[in-house]
């Protein structure tokens, strides 16, 4: 979300609320305790899991005195958005021996993911056990499946995903390919990659 600067010369911080809308013929939105940004900041962007909700945001105004704008007058724009529902369809099943986790795209980066197991080089590697290789899978939603893109080598624990677009939600699973060829369960991860600033 964006707003226009608050002119106000002592201006001190911003604070986004989220909130939840209430109500069914004349909602209400009930916030919640907020983000504070910066007196410079003139966007926002609310990166948690999307689920097909419908949220409720007010921004707010701080000066240096901590008087709020919203809180002495009650009155504040809100917005109301709704969230796209972009989960996969199907659950990755649990049992996995590896362990995915996925960041967020820096500057141009694409989206890191890292993972720790059998076969995988890093903390949490496991020297019993051995894999040959790991296949990366991102969830694509026009076929409605995990898709491979690429596969890594034994010793291996990131990757980097430079097709991760910003301002989505983006799944992934990573399985390892044993000796015989066959791949374990997946370990799966998700992130959303903030718009550009």
């Amino acid at each position: 979300m964006n707003w226009d600067a608050n002119p106000t010369p002592d201006l001190a911080r911003y604070v986004v609320r989220r909130g939840e809308l209430w109500g069914d013929d004349e909602k209400v939105c009930s916030l919640y305790p907020g983000y504070y940004l910066p007196a410079d900041t003139t966007s926002y962007a609310y990166t948690t899991l999307p689920d097909g909700e419908e949220n409720c945001f007010v921004v707010d105004a701080v000066d240096d005195a901590g008087n709020s704008h919203f809180q002495w007058t009650g009155e504040a724009q809100i917005v109301t958005a709704t969230e796209l529902d972009m989960a996969p369809g199907v659950a990755t099943p649990e049992g996995s021996p590896l362990h995915l986790e996925v960041s967020a795209a820096e500057d141009s980066e694409g989206n890191r993911l890292t993972w720790s197991g059998p076969g995988a080089g890093g903390e949490g590697a496991s020297a019993s056990a051995s894999a040959r290789g790991f296949r990366i899978y991102p969830w694509n939603a026009a076929t409605s499946a995990y898709e491979k893109i690429d596969e890594a080598s034994a010793g291996t624990f990131e990757y980097v995903d430079t097709g991760a677009r910003r301002g989505t939600t983006s799944y992934y699973r990573v399985t390892a390919v044993q000796s015989d060829g066959t791949e374990t369960l997946p370990a799966g991860d998700w992130t959303v990659t903030a718009p550009a600033a």
